[in-house]
């Protein structure tokens, strides 16, 4: 081999170690080579339609160089309107790309995730994904150093006052840059690898947690890895284990309800009654609004004969159930039913009858 050529051989190596690894570029093309890679099934027709729609995107989404908010804006209500009426693409929660891909269904991962690969990676700019509890929405920053939200499951600009109004996230986890602050790509990735993780069944526990540590190598602080990995070592029995992942969660969001309802929910299974309630309760400052951590503690309550507590809860519980979806309701139907005849026999036996 020649001095030149292999040079050449050298070169092209590094290039490929150096930008060939899918921390340094993401997109949903790279979304799905990660499942494919874990031993997702991803079909060819999952990227022949991933592909038509950047392409379709990319050629109808026009955006001039010294554009307005307003042409900014229209251009992300273009894309919705381009993946509802071209593509039939409809808001479904979604585990999976490929899954969704499948259904002609994205979730708000997969929305943002599309909407970044158009806007930023193939037409250069600064919109970014931001994540808040449980959703992700895109943020687009202006010239003048301004930025406007925009919601990709309503198709409409949002503000963060109203995040924070509903998700009630804290000050901290805010500047932890745990919420609403940009997603840089590493840590995109880690929370691509839990929702693969998530996809796979409860018996596969030791995959479960290897996906979460490829997660955290990709994202130190994935406070979504550490509350995942808790749920998981939980399911093993592993309940010290699980505290501990749950208090890296409350380090970096000290008002993460999901995180003190799950610790909540580990020493009640202990017997610890107490230390049950008390996590439901900081549960339900942290969000008031949850039917579930109401049927939680009142459980609890009934469990240590607490009866006036276990029926506060429970007509909270149904009065927030109310105001829920369907499937939220319909989700826990059949533990409101069991609670409420738990309640009255709990009654009858406390009043002799």
């Amino acid at each position: 081999m020649s001095y030149y050529l292999y040079f050449l051989v050298i070169y092209f190596i590094t290039v490929k170690l150096l930008y060939g690894q899918t921390s340094g570029y993401y997109d949903a093309k790279i979304a799905l080579d990660i499942e494919k890679k874990e031993g997702i099934k991803v079909t060819d027709n999952n990227y022949f339609l991933l592909d038509s729609i950047i392409r379709s995107l990319d050629r109808q989404v026009q955006i001039p160089a010294n554009y307005t908010k307003e042409e900014a804006l229209n251009a992300c209500l273009k894309i919705s309107s381009v993946l509802e009426k071209e593509f039939n693409i409809k808001f479904v929660r979604t585990e999976l790309l490929s899954g969704g891909l499948e259904k002609n269904e994205f979730d708000c991962n997969y929305y943002s995730i599309v909407f970044y690969t158009i806007l930023n990676k193939k037409k250069n700019l600064p919109v970014f994904p931001v994540l808040v509890p449980g959703h992700m929405f895109i943020r687009w920053h202006l010239r003048n150093g301004s930025y406007f939200n925009y919601e990709t499951t309503q198709n409409r600009e949002t503000t963060d006052a109203e995040y924070d109004s509903i998700f009630n996230i804290s000050s901290q986890a805010k500047a932890n840059k745990v919420y609403m602050a940009d997603i840089n790509d590493k840590q995109f990735i880690a929370i691509n690898y839990v929702e693969i993780a998530n996809s796979f069944p409860d018996t596969l526990y030791v995959r479960k947690l290897e996906l979460c540590e490829k997660s955290l190598l990709q994202d130190s602080n994935c406070v979504i890895a550490y509350l995942f990995k808790g749920k998981v070592l939980a399911f093993k029995m592993k309940f010290n284990s699980a505290i501990a992942c749950f208090d890296k969660v409350l380090a970096n969001d000290s008002l993460n309800y999901q995180t003190f309802n799950f610790v909540g929910l580990l020493y009640s299974i202990q017997g610890e009654g107490v230390k049950a309630i008390e996590n439901y309760s900081k549960a339900i400052v942290c969000n008031p609004n949850d039917p579930v951590l109401y049927i939680n503690r009142s459980e609890e309550y009934l469990k240590s004969e607490q009866l006036e507590n276990a029926m506060n809860d429970f007509d909270s519980a149904t009065d927030h159930l109310k105001k829920c979806s369907f499937f939220q309701f319909a989700e826990n139907y059949i533990r409101i039913a069991v609670l409420e005849k738990a309640i009255m026999i709990e009654y009858l036996k406390q009043n002799g009858k």
